[in-house]
């Protein structure tokens, strides 16, 4: 099947019904270890003397998402992903990430990278512009003006990222491909630029779910959202590599060599 907004869509909503049992305990369970992640940050920070009314999140907070939020993160997608399979994975399967620690660390301290040049090269533009305009009062609106635009470009520039990013992970993990660092990252951006706009609108219905799922007592977001996102992602991410085995048929390549070209 092509992929298509409507196929990914249509896919993700029938494994969200018809699987919901499985990605509902998988969501939950996963919250609880994020709720467990959160307390222990709470008592490092605490040993460590920070203070706790701080806002905004510390360089041990940071360094405790990089190690453990990416595995984690990888083996929800998993268990999501076999569920679509037609497989029935166990619970454990939320920790198979850990499988796959180093690969997946580096795809995540690698990621952040990449998100954090454009915020560099932003802040070097907008700090230059501020010395050559001058911090006068006169000068205030055009800074103001310039920092709004930027903002909005980094806005764009993130979406565009993340819509390109989004299956690294799962390309390092799904035992069908179980590509490295740079090679899960190469071919997630390769194999989503064909589909690039489709790709893009779903993603921005996703976001719409999860923020519209957010806002009501949280609750919907554990039974509805996540599941929903789950299922939808690694719908689009199954349609996609089912395109790249067709079109590597004819040249002898497969899945399991899809970086190869």
């Amino acid at each position: 099947m092509q992929f298509t907004f409507d196929a990914a869509f249509a896919k993700g909503m029938a494994l969200f019904k018809s699987r919901y049992g499985g990605l509902l305990a998988a969501t939950l369970v996963f919250i609880l270890i994020l709720v467990g992640i959160g307390l222990v940050k709470a008592l490092v920070n605490s040993v460590l003397g920070a203070d706790p009314n701080q806002k905004g999140a510390t360089a041990t907070d940071h360094l405790i998402d990089i190690f453990t939020s990416a595995p984690l993160a990888a083996g929800i997608l998993l268990i999501a992903l076999l569920h679509l399979r037609g497989e029935s994975p166990a619970m454990g399967t939320l920790f198979a990430g850990f499988r796959r620690y180093w690969p997946l660390v580096g795809i995540g301290v690698l990621v952040k990278l990449i998100f954090m040049a454009p915020v560099v090269v932003a802040a070097l533009f907008l700090g230059f512009g501020a010395l050559f305009i001058g911090g006068t009062s006169a000068a205030l609106p055009a800074i103001t003006v310039t920092a709004i635009l930027v903002g909005l470009v980094l806005i764009c520039i993130f979406i565009m990222l993340f819509t390109k990013l989004i299956f690294a992970s799962l390309l390092c993990i799904d035992p069908r491909t179980r590509l490295g660092v740079c090679d899960s990252i190469s071919t997630s951006w390769r194999i989503t630029g064909p589909v690039f706009g489709p790709l893009l609108g779903l993603i921005i219905v996703m976001g719409l779910i999860f923020i519209g799922t957010s806002i009501v007592l949280v609750l919907p977001l554990f039974f509805v959202g996540i599941p929903l996102c789950l299922a939808i992602t690694v719908s689009a991410y199954e349609l996609i590599m089912s395109e790249q085995d067709e079109g590597e048929m004819g040249t002898g390549h497969s899945t399991e060599k899809i970086n190869a070209s």
